[in-house]
């Protein structure tokens, strides 16, 4: 045999040969950088998904505390308002005659119905624990049970001390300071 017959018969199957060789290896690399682009591609799919969650969460929570600061800045005035008005019906009924008393304490009671829900729950208690200690206070002077008008007397400066504690403000949070004036 020749080698020219040689070379036209094992020359094309030897470059038949590389040449496969070279394009599985460059398919095999391919599809790797392939595969990884699509792993890749899917987790940032995942990621972004979860942050875009957390935004609109953070973003609802934000919006949530907001309107809370809202309503609390604005029911602030009302709400001392109406501890300083429990505060003035108390000085008004402790200093007022027996005379005087039961239409006070109707009047007063007719108020509290009418503001309780602006007091601190311990004031809203005490309000109406001191409309009634007051009028039993009246029965038990007017029987001479001077025991029983003690003991409550002893109760019925619970009110007053309930409002100071109550109306006592925080101090304003740098954040809320922050946040008055930016609006």
């Amino acid at each position: 045999m020749s080698i020219e017959l040689i070379l036209q018969t094992v020359l094309p199957s030897i470059v038949l040969t590389l040449a496969l060789l070279i394009f599985k290896n460059f398919i095999g690399i391919y599809l790797s950088e392939k595969g990884k682009n699509l792993a890749q591609k899917e987790d940032i799919e995942s990621i972004t998904r979860i942050i875009e969650s957390v935004k609109a969460e953070h973003a609802e929570l934000s919006e949530q505390i907001k309107i809370y600061q809202q309503l609390r800045m604005a029911s602030i005035d009302t709400r001392i308002k109406a501890h300083q008005e429990a505060f003035s019906w108390w000085s008004k009924i402790t200093k007022s005659d027996d005379a005087e008393v039961d239409n006070l304490l109707e009047q007063s009671a007719a108020w509290w119905s009418d503001n309780c829900l602006y007091l601190e729950y311990e004031v809203r208690i005490e309000f109406i624990n001191f409309l009634s200690n007051k009028k039993q206070f009246i029965i038990a002077r007017n029987n001479g049970n001077y025991d029983l008008q003690t003991s409550i007397f002893n109760k019925l400066d619970c009110l007053p001390k309930s409002i100071y504690k109550a109306i006592q403000l925080p101090e304003i949070t740098n954040f809320e300071l922050k946040k008055i004036k930016e609006s």
